[in-house]
């Protein structure tokens, strides 16, 4: 399983679908935490979470359910798509599609479609 690095995000291509969300999702929920300045044990408090949990996502280890995203960001007191950042869906041309990584200035999760 993928792990959390310091700097660049994830390579999307060197991941799996899944790996490149949860990573992502970590380095993005490891940066809230810190801007808040809280510890895991204060986010998890907050979130109503146990502590291993929070661990376990910010390793990129667990895939967050939504009530579980929507419990982080409020003991963060961010926007749920701050969590998101830097994901977007590729549709395919017929049906398959895919996850990319998202540069600055275009539609992510977060800030949904331009147009």
């Amino acid at each position: 399983m993928a792990r959390v690095m310091a700097g660049a995000g994830p390579d999307p291509d060197a991941l799996t679908a899944r790996e490149f969300v949860m990573t992502r999702f970590a380095a993005n929920l490891v940066r809230c935490r810190r801007e808040a300045d809280m510890s895991q044990d204060e986010v998890a408090l907050r979130a109503s979470l146990n502590r291993t949990e929070v661990s376990s996502l910010e390793r990129a280890l667990r895939s967050p359910r939504v009530e579980t995203v929507v419990k982080l960001a409020g003991a963060l007191e961010v926007d749920p798509g701050r969590l998101f950042e830097g994901l977007a869906w590729q549709p395919g041309e017929y049906r398959w599609g895919r996850f990319r990584e998202v540069t600055a200035g275009e539609p992510s999760a977060s800030n949904g479609r331009q147009g």
